[in-house]
């Protein structure tokens, strides 16, 4: 039985990364290994930032909590049947135009070896709510 799931779960997995790190790379989302990156900029002070980063994990099932952290803010994501969860890390400085913004988004467990896809799609999922709520329009820039 465990070999027949093995089997028919395989192939599933793969094309799922596939299209995940895919999707992500087109949204400018840098991956390695499992970690996920991005940097942007956001039209908004930090503090109001803050506020926002805070807004979306309560309103959104996918994020179970968000804590405080120096320079920033940890959003913890919910498990799924593909991972124990993720941490997505918020780094900020406020700059004359807004906010530069670094994100980067870990599998919660250290010692995940394959996310298949996961890292990227929830920080893309982050990045968009985050850039809805702060009606930046701005893609980000590299990393």
């Amino acid at each position: 039985m465990c070999l027949l799931v093995l089997i028919v779960l395989s192939p599933i997995a793969v094309v799922r990364n596939q299209r995940s790190r895919t999707a992500a790379a087109a949204k400018g989302i840098r991956i390695e290994g499992v970690k996920a990156t991005k940097s942007l900029k956001v039209g908004i002070g930090s503090e109001a930032l803050r506020q926002e980063i805070h807004a979306i994990v309560h309103s959104q099932k996918r994020y179970s909590r968000a804590e405080e952290v120096p320079g920033g803010v940890d959003v913890y994501v919910r498990g799924n049947i593909w991972t124990w969860g993720e941490v997505i890390e918020v780094r900020f400085s406020e700059t004359s135009e807004g906010t530069d913004v670094y994100t980067a988004c870990r599998p919660r467990l250290a010692t995940t070896l394959a996310d298949y896809g996961q890292s990227g799609s929830d920080l893309s999922l982050f990045i968009e709510l985050l850039q809805q709520r702060t009606d930046s329009g701005q893609r980000g820039h590299g990393n």
